[in-house]
């Protein structure tokens, strides 16, 4: 799955927001033996902040020890579904990162109508946009076609 995930990625080019997520995607790419690492790889980790935070994303799983079982079978059933599930979630990773660079795009754009920009300039900034907006299609067909139009 961590394969999948680092993979498919690094294809589109796509970091994560978060420079703990960035760290730990690191730490696996990193890792000399990728088939064995267990969730205590990363809460063994020398820096703190990686440490605390595998720590606490393990421990929130199981605070409370009645749903522990519950969460067992539901986690045994997600493992089943990691063909379906990892996918999307990448795919819904991709479509965010799109989403946001198309709003970067459109404030490029309006400042170069803004400040008189030449017409190679603003075609370049709107094809641009137009491929953003084809992969926004792309990747909202994978994620189940739920494209939020905004009303003005």
């Amino acid at each position: 799955v961590g394969d999948y995930i680092v993979t498919q990625l690094s294809i589109d080019g796509i970091q994560s927001n978060s420079d703990i997520i960035n760290k730990l995607l690191r730490i696996y790419i990193d890792a000399p033996d990728k088939n064995t690492i267990k969730p205590d790889y990363f809460i063994n980790q020398p820096d703190p902040e990686v440490s605390t935070f595998a720590a606490d994303l393990i421990e929130s799983k199981y605070e409370n020890i009645a749903q522990h079982k519950r969460m067992k079978d539901a986690m045994a059933k997600e493992a089943d579904m990691l063909d379906e599930l990892v996918p999307h979630i990448v795919n819904e990773m991709r479509l965010k990162k799109v989403l946001i660079e198309i709003e970067k795009i459109k404030t490029e754009l309006k400042n170069a109508e803004q400040n008189g920009a030449d017409i190679e300039t603003l075609t370049a900034i709107t094809k641009k946009l137009m491929k953003f907006n084809e992969l926004k299609c792309i990747y909202s067909k994978h994620t189940g076609n739920r494209t939020v139009i905004k009303a003005r």
